[in-house]
């Protein structure tokens, strides 16, 4: 202990490459565990029959199945998609971890015919260990456009995997573009040609049919099958009165109107009035910090379009958010104990010396998760205030201890190795 200056140097050695290693571990949420489950989902194109997605989900299973670490797999058939949810044997019966096996699967299963294939591994919330980006902007073709060139640079990143653009299958849709002055030479708006073809799809109501116990509509209608063939719906007439006498005459649609099969958006998102898209990219060998930056370097050099914006979706503001303020509660607490243990002690230089050894502990606690491979996390700061309490505690009482050999007349540094 006379020697204080070697003392004071060989911490500072210790404190700081611990400071230093803390920039480079990370920073997540939660702290990642295998828990021994994935999912795998397959898509089909849009329109393809469940019976294609059922056959490419068999083929996917006999593939996951010939690997001795799987335990079961059970298949869900939803339209055109296939998840498959994976669940491992126990940790001690397998070498290698889930990240691992998925990557020695992800060959065979992508080499499955006419099948978007993507994996969701270790995931126990929305972002768990995923990125999140939005894409924003007024027309939704030039959104899935702005995501498909996002989703394309990011596949290129190799610490990425599964980047995925949430949005549902489009669905098939007939659309009909009415001619205005074709409609208005043959004396034809374009409400009575919306109001004809919406009276042979879904009927005008002729009649009401009264029971004891119920009232049922009568409508009339094409039969289900004329309503699907575009050949019907252009044979369709509106009638019209003319002339005096007036009589009634039937005016065909076909020459005022352009029939065509179109891809129609079964879902819209907005965010702040505006239409967005969220893609999500699993990460691979980065913490969810690191992985965020990476992708935002990515961004930066994107070419928008104007009118269209892409950023860091709300699942890394709220990292961010949860990250300042634990480190918020952390400085507050140490202030906290600092300010009581003056009032206690009446002193200014005690506490002070008692707080100069919470940073040490800083030491371990780098190191432990360094050698283990973890990133801090939001438990990490949890367990490192409970840690920085235990440490303020064991301060307290060496130095109260000291303090009173002092007053008992014991010479300084015996009263300190004593304590």
């Amino acid at each position: 202990l006379r020697r204080r200056f070697l003392w004071i140097f060989l911490s500072a050695g210790l404190l700081l490459p611990s400071f230093l290693l803390l920039g480079r571990l990370g920073f997540e949420s939660s702290t990642r565990m295998d828990r021994g489950e994935f999912t795998l989902i397959l898509q089909t194109p849009p329109g393809t029959a469940p019976a294609i997605a059922d056959s490419l989900g068999r083929q996917a299973e006999q593939l996951i199945l010939r690997r001795r670490e799987v335990k079961d797999v059970s298949t869900e058939i939803k339209e055109n998609v296939a998840r498959l949810r994976v669940r491992l044997k126990p940790g001690t019966q397998r070498s290698l971890t889930t990240r691992d096996l998925v990557e020695q699967i992800r060959p065979g299963v992508a080499a499955l015919p006419s099948a978007h294939v993507h994996f969701q591994v270790e995931k126990r919330g929305e972002s768990d260990n995923a990125v999140t980006i939005e894409v924003s902007g007024p027309s939704q073709d030039g959104l899935i456009g702005l995501a498909l060139e996002v989703r394309r640079r990011l596949r290129r990143l190799e610490q990425l995997r599964d980047v995925v653009i949430h949005l549902k299958v489009p669905s098939p849709e007939m659309e009909i573009v009415v001619d205005h002055e074709r409609a208005a030479y043959l004396g034809l708006s374009a409400s009575e040609v919306a109001h004809a073809v919406r009276a042979a799809l879904t009927g005008p109501l002729a009649s009401r049919l009264r029971e004891p116990d119920k009232e049922v509509e009568v409508r009339t209608r094409l039969p289900s099958q004329d309503r699907e063939s575009a050949q019907v719906l252009q044979q369709l007439t509106v009638p019209k009165w003319v002339g005096s006498p007036s009589r009634q005459i039937q005016i065909p649609l076909w020459p005022a109107i352009q029939m065509r099969r179109v891809w129609g958006s079964t879902e819209i998102h907005r965010f702040n009035q505006r239409r967005t898209l969220e893609l999500s990219a699993e990460t691979q060998s980065l913490d969810l910090y690191r992985a965020a930056f990476l992708i935002q370097e990515e961004l930066d050099r994107l070419p928008c379009p104007p009118g269209y914006e892409v950023r860091l979706g709300q699942s890394f503001a709220e990292l961010e958010a949860s990250r300042r303020e634990i480190i918020f509660a952390l400085a507050l607490a140490l202030t906290l104990i600092y300010m009581i243990m003056a009032a206690l002690f009446e002193s200014f230089r005690t506490p002070f010396i008692v707080i100069c050894s919470v940073p040490l502990a800083l030491v371990g606690v780098v190191a432990a998760l360094w050698f283990t491979g973890y990133s801090v996390s939001v438990p990490v700061y949890v367990g490192a205030l409970a840690l920085a309490g235990i440490v303020v505690n064991n301060a307290i009482v060496l130095v109260d201890h000291i303090n009173q050999l002092r007053a008992r007349g014991v010479p300084y540094w015996p009263a300190v190795l004593r304590g």
